[in-house]
């Protein structure tokens, strides 16, 4: 009788066993849509310059190499064309053209971007510059941040109680002879309740921003540089201050956010923002001022 019941159990198991198996691994199939290539964008406007890429979007299954193609670029101040470019695929990223801004990029003016191909149609942005931004009372502390073992630099900003300002810190050193002239990027990391990101992104670094928190005051920012030794290494640091838009700032979060997702697989899914009609990817416009501190 027991050798019945051992039977009958081995069955059992043998049925549930096979019976799990065919509901988790359950097969569907998926149809996945057709992807409309549309062009790729990433335009920044800053100072009296503007730096460029230009590429087309595809599927993430899609292996084959991008399209190689002519795209007319044009820019606008106020409906006034500064820039009328063939940019070629070719030449890939960063871009330098100089704009006939008429000095730098200005405040509460209009920046109109199209950019039109024969292969993937048109694509537009437009955005509205800000006021660029005041700091002062620049001060250099060797060995001063919050563990002793970094160089800190310290600011005061005036902010504009009117708007919601969204800034981009950069900051640069000037080498001592006999390399006088290089200047070399510097990162930051905030400090004393400073809130900032740092961003990494195609040629753009530095500390982003908001006046979330301190609205319409003046502020002291802390920021300690990424190593010690800033004083004996440069002689001089030039201090860029950028206004950007409130399109472009969230772009920064939102990508920090979709690489931060990528490394967790229970995240929820991040989209990237996008400020280009008819395609993908940014246009950036900054109104920067630029500082210069001499060390003593």
């Amino acid at each position: 009788m027991k050798r019945i019941y051992k039977i009958l159990l081995l069955f059992a198991l043998v049925f549930v066993f096979f019976s799990c198996e065919e509901a988790f691994t359950t097969t569907r199939e998926i149809d996945i849509p057709d992807h409309e290539e549309k062009l790729s964008v990433f335009v920044i406007a800053e100072k009296n310059e503007a730096s460029i890429f230009i590429s087309h979007s595809k599927r993430s299954d899609d292996d084959m190499p991008y399209k190689d193609f002519i795209a007319n670029v044009t820019l606008w101040e106020d409906n006034t064309e500064i820039l009328n470019w063939d940019y070629d695929t070719k030449l890939g990223f960063d871009l330098f053209i100089d704009i006939d801004f008429n000095g730098y990029v200005k405040a509460e003016k209009t920046y109109e971007l199209v950019v039109d191909s024969e292969e993937f149609g048109t694509a537009k942005s437009i955005q509205k510059s800000v006021a660029a931004v005041e700091i002062s009372d620049i001060k250099f502390i060797k060995n001063g941040s919050e563990h002793k073992d970094k160089d800190l630099l310290e600011f005061k900003l005036k902010d504009d109680k009117n708007e919601e300002n969204y800034y981009l810190l950069k900051v640069l050193g000037n080498k001592k002879p006999p390399h006088q002239g290089v200047y070399q990027g510097l990162f930051l990391s905030p400090q004393k309740g400073t809130e900032s990101q740092k961003i990494n992104f195609s040629g753009l670094f530095g500390q982003i921003f908001s006046d979330y928190g301190f609205n319409g005051t003046d502020k002291r920012l802390f920021f300690a540089f990424n190593k010690a030794g800033i004083k004996e290494e440069f002689q001089k640091l030039k201090i860029e201050i950028s206004s950007i838009t409130k399109d472009n700032y969230n772009f920064f979060i939102s990508r920090k956010q979709f690489g931060d997702s990528s490394k967790n697989p229970f995240s929820e899914p991040v989209i990237v923002t996008n400020n280009i009609e008819n395609g993908y990817g940014q246009f950036f416009v900054f109104n920067t001022k630029e500082y210069i501190y001499e060390f003593k």
